[in-house]
């Protein structure tokens, strides 16, 4: 599961981050610094990752190392669909 939702998270950092790389291309770590990531750029990543995966993050994951890596994104994420309450259908 991890490795599916890494994959997604890499689409999303180039589409987020209107990047020209692939997205096979991009480092597994250290992503603040290789990309240039900002704050305002973190915040586009994390909104698109929050709606990819109809999330949100709990106030504690909303720090930098959250998206420094695909790892711990992607943990971030499988934790917060686990914790995630279901939606009642309409």
């Amino acid at each position: 599961m991890i490795e599916s939702v890494e994959r997604e998270l890499r689409d999303i950092y180039v589409k987020a981050l209107r990047l020209r790389s692939r997205p096979e291309d991009l480092p597994r770590a250290d992503l603040i610094a290789a990309l240039a990531i900002d704050s305002i750029a973190a915040m586009e990543i994390l909104v698109h990752i929050e709606t990819a995966f109809s999330i949100e993050f709990p106030a504690e994951s909303l720090n930098a190392r959250t998206i420094d890596s695909f790892d711990s994104a992607a943990r971030c994420i499988v934790a917060a669909q686990s914790t995630a309450e279901p939606h009642p259908e309409p």
